[in-house]
């Protein structure tokens, strides 16, 4: 399994006010993923274990160029007509050689840690 993301896709959910929001959401695209340079944040899974809770997905997260292993649950709920995968992980900007972002003196900083939802849903195909 292989999703990717574009980084110009994610949002910034935090309690800065609007104005400050989205100059920190600018600079997080420009100076902190470097969207232009690298417009893509992917997972590759290489294994997939069952779990008392789910699975387990092993694999390698790309960001900003730069890949590490990483492990997450994800929990599965089918019906009828679709299969639904979520998962909810954390990562650390600086595992990735990223600087949080800040600016001067400090006023606005963002946290190291970067929260992941994800929910995947496949539906069936109506036979034609």
């Amino acid at each position: 399994m292989a999703i990717s993301v574009r980084a110009d896709s994610l949002a910034l959910i935090s309690e800065a006010d609007s104005a400050d929001a989205a100059r920190i959401m600018e600079a997080m695209l420009k100076e902190v993923l470097l969207a232009e340079r690298f417009p893509e944040i992917a997972f590759v899974s290489r294994e997939v274990r069952r779990d008392k809770e789910g699975f387990e997905v092993i694999g390698d997260f790309t960001l900003v160029g730069v890949t590490r292993p990483i492990s997450v649950r994800a929990k599965l709920q089918a019906t009828p007509s679709a299969l639904s995968a979520t998962t909810h992980f954390s990562l650390r900007q600086s595992d990735f050689g990223i600087k949080p972002y800040g600016t001067a003196l400090g006023t606005v900083k963002v946290s190291d840690r970067i929260d992941f939802e994800i929910e995947l849903i496949g539906a069936a195909r109506s036979a034609q």
